[in-house]
């Protein structure tokens, strides 16, 4: 279908939406589609086809092998709908968090090491030392990599482990551009021991973990868009003590999701953007999780919760508030993100419609 304007200029609706889908994960590519009022959006054979443009969702899981601890790194295409596979990539043995960043995952092991994986072709590269912190949590937020809190290891047993360690309430950022480091304004609470962590792309979510009196129930907020320099404020505290959990931000709200052998979850209604304070946003209860385990890992992925835990993996759907078993993955899970995997269009290959 071709639209003319007054100027004489003509273009093709159809060639808008694939531009548009180009740009689109596959959900939201086929929402697109199902809105579509001309005559593309009746068409089922090229619709899918526009559909393949955009795209897929890829969710990242490292695993110890179920024979050994070496870890092995596995991928599930969520538009597949298949099992996990098994990727042959050179990982790190230490390695204890992974974050996703485009079709990139960065991976954080000992006490400095950081690497950025290239998922398309498997190329590793060693990314500048990070201050010490062992064990820490880290977003994507601001376009810049964060890595929050852990222990702040001391002694001379060398950077991959050995000597004592201490709370940290660090929080490092680095900067792709300039492959370096810098300290942002601490933590007001010092965790540890997987404390649920998460972004909304903008706002840092950070609750539970370990602090100096043990388990804690205490939440924090970051906000990097509207302060500068970045400043944290406290939230309300969640119903119980939590560690061993994982976080997740989904329309606005951060899941705090189970804990050692903890099933229950909460929901942080947080409408501070609004300009409410915070003290009057509040925790609610969320479904409690399928699964009891040792420990849990959480990612957001078109809409839905995944959180894979040590024997299990279980998804949530937030407008449903409820659970659903997912597909298994090998050996025992470590850490969880999700990442683009790109279409032939999506990185600019030639079209898949037909004239």
């Amino acid at each position: 279908m071709e639209v003319s304007l007054c100027s004489g200029v003509v273009f093709s609706l159809e060639g808008v939406l694939v531009a548009i889908t180009r740009c689109l994960t596959r959900r939201w590519a086929r929402a697109l589609m199902c809105a579509s009022t001309h005559g593309i959006g009746s068409d089922q054979a090229k619709r899918e086809r526009m559909v393949e443009g955009s795209w897929d969702v890829c969710l990242i899981a490292l695993s110890h092998a179920a024979t050994n601890s070496d870890l092995h790194l596995y991928t599930l295409q969520l538009d597949k709908r298949s099992g996990w596979e098994r990727q042959v990539c050179n990982i790190p043995g230490d390695i204890s968090v992974i974050v996703g960043d485009g079709t990139s995952v960065y991976l954080l092991g000992g006490n400095t090491d950081t690497w950025r994986l290239k998922m398309q072709t498997c190329e590793l590269q060693e990314l500048a030392q990070r201050p010490a912190q062992h064990g820490p949590e880290a977003v994507m937020a601001g376009g810049r990599l964060l890595v929050l809190g852990g222990y702040e290891y001391y002694g001379t047993a060398g950077n991959r482990g050995g000597g004592g360690g201490i709370l940290s309430n660090r929080v490092s950022a680095y900067s792709v551009e300039t492959d370096s480091w810098t300290i942002l304004e601490s933590m007001p609470t010092a965790r540890a021991s997987h404390f649920a962590c998460a972004t909304d792309g903008t706002r840092v979510f950070v609750s539970g973990g370990l602090g100096n009196l043990g388990p804690t129930k205490s939440a924090e907020i970051l906000d990097i868009a509207c302060c500068r320099p970045p400043a944290w404020s406290s939230l309300p505290a969640m119903s119980r003590e939590r560690f061993r959990c994982a976080g997740a931000v989904d329309r606005g709200q951060f899941y705090a999701i189970g804990g050692q052998f903890e099933a229950g979850c909460d929901t942080l209604v947080y409408d501070g953007a609004t300009g409410s304070k915070p003290e009057s946003n509040a925790w609610v209860p969320a479904a409690d999780m399928p699964v009891r385990d040792m420990y849990c890992r959480a990612s957001v992925a078109e809409g839905r919760i995944f959180v894979a835990c040590r024997s299990a993996v279980a998804v949530f759907y937030p407008l449903q508030n409820r659970w659903a078993p997912f597909v298994a993955l090998p050996g025992a899970c470590v850490t969880l993100c999700s990442t683009l995997t790109p279409k032939p269009a999506a990185i600019g290959q030639p079209e898949m419609i037909d004239p």
